[in-house]
């Protein structure tokens, strides 16, 4: 999805999409095309271009990981009659996400701190 008020010119998607035609499009835009290649039959891909489908990889990883965790929690079928209360529902569930993620990061960084021994200050909460 090709949003016009992104200030941001790259474009990722993973290899179901690539195609010369959607190559010119994006070129013709102005956006960087940052698809993944896949291999063609009994063409296994070049080291270049497993280290470059694996540097989208990373990036779209962090895209992907709240979406798939969100439908875990929560389904991707949202049963709600208009948009509003769609919405709601959708920033409810990234919500949670983000408390999810918070509490992991909080209770980490305490661990840390408490394994570090007297010599490593405590965080104060």
């Amino acid at each position: 999805m090709l949003d016009e008020h992104n200030t941001s010119r790259d474009a990722y998607a993973d290899k179901g999409y690539p195609s010369a035609q959607r190559s010119e499009m994006l070129k013709t835009l102005g956006y960087r095309e940052h698809i993944q290649r896949k291999a063609k039959p009994g063409q296994p891909l070049s080291e270049c271009q497993k280290q470059r489908n694996k540097r989208i990889a990373k990036i779209r990883a962090r895209v992907e990981h709240p979406f798939a965790q969100m439908r875990h929690t929560g389904g991707k079928l949202i049963s709600n009659i208009g948009q509003a209360r769609a919405t709601v529902a959708m920033t409810m569930m990234a919500t949670c996400y983000k408390l999810k993620r918070l509490a992991m990061f909080l209770k980490t960084r305490w661990m840390r701190s408490t394994r570090a021994g007297p010599q490593r200050a405590r965080f104060a909460y």
